[in-house]
Formats: C-alpha cells, sequence, structure tokens
C-alpha cells in the first residue's frame, strides 16, 4: 500500500519548515475551536455579570467533554503516525476506526448522566440561585448534543494522526463561522428567531458542531489517505488498548485540570460573584494565549510519533528541541501583549470596575508565566508522540494537587483573590521545570537503548 504524503513529509530533513507545516493550520484549528467558547462569552456578557458567572462555571464542563474528546484523540493520532512512521497502514487503518465506537459510548454516557447530576453537581460548588438557573439553560443542551462535539474533536484526530493539519482546520472554519452567525440571533432572538439568552448560545454552539459532523464524513469519505470502513468499522480491541494507553493518561490530565478549575471557583467562591467571572474571562483570555503552544506542540506530536515509529531517535530529540525553543518564544510573545494592554482585554468582556481590576491583576501575574507554559506542552506532547501517557498525567498532578490547589488555599488567606493568581504563576513554573527534567532524562534512556542494540 501506498505510504500517506503525510508520513513523506515528517521525514523529511528541514525539521523548522515541516514543523510549521504542520503547526499553523494546527493554530488556526485551535484558535477557531477556543472561538467558540469566547464568541459565546462575548455575546452573552450583554446580558449582564450573572450570565459571564453561569457560562465561566459551565465552562469546565465543556472542558470535561474536551478532555475525553481530546485526550483519546490524541492517543488515535499517536498510534495512527506511529503505525504509518513504520509504514503499517493497515494497522493505521484499523486504529482510525476505532474512534467511531468511542464516539457513540462517550456521546451516550455524557448525555445520560450529565443531564442527571448537573443542577446537584452546580449547586455543590456554589452556584447562587440567580447563576444556577442560567448555568443550567445553558449547559443541558452542550451535554445532550455531546456526541457531536465527541465526533468533531475525535474524528478529526484520524486527518492529525496522518499529517494532514489541513482538513481540521477547514472543518473548524465551517465550525465557528456556523456559531458566530447563529450566537446573535438565538441569544437576542433577531428576526424570526426567539430570544433565548445563554441556552441559544448553547444551542447555536451544538447546532454549528451537528452540521459539521456531516462535513467530517464527507472529508473521511474523499480524503483520508488510509481509507477507513466508516459505515462498517472493524472493532480491535488490540488498537482501543493501545490508544487508551496514551489517550486514558492525556484525558486524566485535562479532566484533573478541570477538576482543579472547579476547585478554584469553589475557592474564588468565598469573593464574590465577581471574582468567578474575573476568572472565567482570564481562562478565555488563557486559552487565546495558548493557540500558538497548543498548535505547535500537536504538529511536534505528529512529527515526534511518525519519526519515533520509523525508530529516528536522534531526530525525536532535535524535533522536541526545536519545538521547545519556538512554542515558548510565541507564547511569551502573547504575554507580552497581554502586559501591556491588560485592562482593555479584561474589558471586551465586561466594564464593571470590580471586574476589571480582578482581570487585569490575573493578566499581569499570569501572562508572565506564559514561557514555562509553552515548555510544558511541548514536553508533554514529545512523550505523547512517543506512546507515552503516563507523563502528562503525573506531570498534572504535580502541578494541580501538590502545587496550584495547595497554594491557593494558602495564599488566598493573605492576598484574597490575587493570591490564586500568584498561586497560578507559580504552579506553571515549577512543573514546567519538573517535565523539562523528565524528558532529558527519557531521552537519554532512549539513547542508551539505541547504542545497546
Amino acid at each position: 500500500m501506498e505510504i500517506p504524503e503525510g508520513r513523506n513529509r515528517m521525514m523529511e530533513s528541514n525539521i523548522i519548515k515541516n514543523f510549521f507545516i504542520l503547526s499553523s493550520p494546527m493554530i488556526i484549528a485551535m484558535a477557531l475551536h477556543t472561538s467558540f467558547n469566547f464568541v459565546d462569552m462575548l455575546f452573552v456578557g450583554r446580558l449582564g455579570k450573572e450570565a459571564i458567572a453561569a457560562v465561566s462555571m459551565a465552562f469546565p464542563v465543556q472542558l470535561f467533554m474536551i478532555a475525553i474528546g481530546g485526550g483519546i484523540g490524541i492517543g488515535i493520532t499517536s498510534l495512527i503516525s506511529r503505525n504509518i512512521g513504520a509504514n503499517n497502514i493497515e494497522k493505521a487503518k484499523i486504529a482510525a476506526e476505532q474512534c467511531l465506537f468511542l464516539i457513540v459510548i462517550f456521546g451516550i454516557i455524557t448525555t445520560i448522566l450529565g443531564n442527571i447530576i448537573a443542577e446537584d453537581f452546580f449547586r455543590i460548588i456554589g452556584a447562587t440561585r440567580p447563576v444556577l438557573k442560567l448555568v443550567i439553560d445553558y449547559i443541558k443542551p452542550i451535554l445532550t448534543g455531546s456526541i457531536f462535539i465527541y465526533f468533531s474533536i475525535m474524528a478529526n484526530s484520524i486527518f492529525r494522526g496522518e499529517g494532514d493539519t489541513v482538513t481540521p482546520m477547514k472543518v473548524m472554519i465551517s465550525s465557528v463561522i456556523l456559531n458566530t452567525i447563529l450566537d446573535p440571533l438565538l441569544i437576542f432572538g433577531i428576526g424570526p428567531f426567539p430570544r433565548m439568552g445563554v441556552s441559544g448560545a448553547a444551542i447555536a454552539t451544538i447546532t454549528a458542531r451537528g452540521i459539521v459532523c456531516f462535513i467530517i464524513i464527507y472529508f473521511l469519505r474523499t480524503k483520508s489517505s488510509i481509507s477507513i470502513r466508516l459505515f462498517s468499522p472493524k472493532l480491535d480491541i488490540k488498537s482501543i488498548k493501545e490508544i487508551f494507553n496514551v489517550g486514558i493518561p492525556s484525558s486524566l490530565a485535562q479532566l484533573i485540570n478541570n477538576s482543579s478549575m472547579l476547585i478554584l471557583l469553589s475557592i474564588l467562591s468565598r469573593f464574590g460573584d465577581t471574582a468567578i467571572a474575573a476568572y472565567g474571562i482570564g481562562m478565555r483570555l488563557d486559552s487565546i494565549a495558548f493557540l500558538p503552544g497548543l498548535g505547535l506542540s500537536s504538529g511536534n506530536l505528529i512529527m515526534i510519533g511518525q519519526n519515533f515509529g520509523a525508530k529516528r531517535f536522534d531526530r525525536v530529540r532535535k524535533i522536541s528541541m526545536v519545538a521547545m525553543g519556538i512554542t515558548g518564544g510565541f507564547m511569551a510573545i502573547v504575554g507580552l501583549f497581554y502586559l501591556s494592554f491588560p485592562d482593555f482585554f479584561i474589558r471586551l468582556f465586561n466594564s464593571d470596575p470590580a471586574l476589571v481590576s480582578y482581570g487585569t491583576d490575573y493578566l499581569k501575574i499570569v501572562a508572565t508565566s506564559y514561557f514555562f507554559i509553552g515548555v510544558i506542552l511541548v514536553a508533554i506532547s514529545s512523550f505523547q508522540g512517543s506512546g507515552k501517557g503516563s507523563p502528562a498525567l503525573v506531570i498534572t498532578i504535580l502541578r494541580l494537587f501538590i502545587l496550584l490547589i495547595p497554594f491557593s488555599l494558602i495564599l488566598s488567606k493573605y492576598f484574597a483573590v490575587n493570591g490564586v493568581w500568584w498561586a497560578i504563576f507559580i504552579s506553571n513554573i515549577l512543573s514546567s521545570i519538573s517535565g523539562l527534567l523528565w524528558l532529558f532524562l527519557f531521552f537519554r534512556t532512549i539513547n542508551k537503548n539505541t547504542l545497546t542494540n
């Protein structure tokens, strides 16, 4: 069988050129993916502070679904890319088909379980009475349409594993255009559409995702170089196990990260809805800042996977180091931009004086750690591309439960809301250094094994 073009591209010698060829569409796709919540927040912000707080509280639940889909998607991308690098095209095809089974399973579980526990869940984490009604109005359509979210995330991982990052970008462009059109129509009741408030934002998102699923199906049938059996996939437990070896630790790492957000929301609830809203805005601005890092680290994962599969371990280390320098540099530039105009970015969402004050302090403190976040993103993706999922989980546990949450509890007693912002800063730097040292030890191990063999 003919080797896909993506593999040939990954095996070329110009690392920086190929890195940007792969990563540029990924950055755009990540930007478009993030814009779902960003656009929702911009429109919802016109409904008041309570609406912002409600969508902020719902954000970690959406991230929960993204963590499941994205983590398993990383496992799929890693397995496909390694098999393509080793020229095992039939195994790559079987690996791709497994995501179709997983999408249905996760979609059904999320829809049923999520709708059952949603109200009690948000009440437990501190939603006040006016915010609770709004957050339920927003999250129930999202939970009900979760299968579309899983499909759009996980199916795109097939293309990335092949080395095709352009098709996922096209998919996200379509999705974001639809969401941006539907948002104001359904939120504010423009024209023949009813005014639905925060629930309109959720329905717009799910509708856009659902329509885009048909676009993805078309691309899988016409653009996928490994020709998967879309309507009669072959179940393969061994491939699912290999996907889970990387995907489950990756998903757990993201889920733990989301859990920490809920804990931080609970800590911040002691300081009122304004502090929660400021954190919600800060998270969205962070998500924009992380776009270069996420896109570049995704390109790194694909290149690492295909070179690791081909046993080009010398290139694996070089690719990681190049990716780390570029990614950290890009994220540092975004951080400097935020630091130059912090109040401007907060006022894009809401001009409440207390909210602007909290949000401005957030950017001044947290944005200075963006370089270190870039470093850790590349380190984790290097492990994942090599078929190692556990480092992502261990580093995340270190960052959140050993560093972030204890520091937040301690520092918030002395510095109030700013204590939480400083805790985020400290945990970003220390976890980055730890992950970088671990990656160097991993490279030393595979080099020794290569020399021994």
